[in-house]
């Protein structure tokens, strides 16, 4: 089964940010480089902030959209945040669309 990536922060682990931004970063360019793509990435919380193009992991995420990655942005937590996605090929989703994704997902990778 192919994995479900759900990232709820901007940077990976509790490492701050820029670093911890660009660890994250590499590590999504892993998962592209190993040829296991999940089957959807999900940003909430405080990961909203990823749905720009200007982050480190702004063109990861691009490549992932490229390769068919459906990729779902929290509506409320951009408007929590007050926030704009500004990612292309990003959708934005409500927390029902969320909920639903992870019901029927095996394994989910939470970062």
């Amino acid at each position: 089964d192919l994995p479900l990536l759900v990232l709820q922060n901007e940077t990976l682990g509790h490492l701050a940010a820029p670093g911890g931004t660009r660890i994250l970063a590499d590590l999504i360019a892993q998962f592209i480089t190993l040829e296991t793509l999940p089957i959807a990435v999900i940003l909430q919380g405080l990961a909203v902030r990823l749905a720009s193009e200007t982050n480190p992991v702004g063109e990861q995420l691009a490549q992932l959209t490229a390769r068919q990655v459906p990729l779902l942005i929290c509506r409320e937590s951009l408007a929590e945040l007050h926030l704009e996605c500004t990612l292309k090929d990003g959708r934005l989703v409500s927390q029902r669309e969320i909920a639903e994704t992870l019901l029927k997902a095996e394994p989910i990778y939470w970062l």
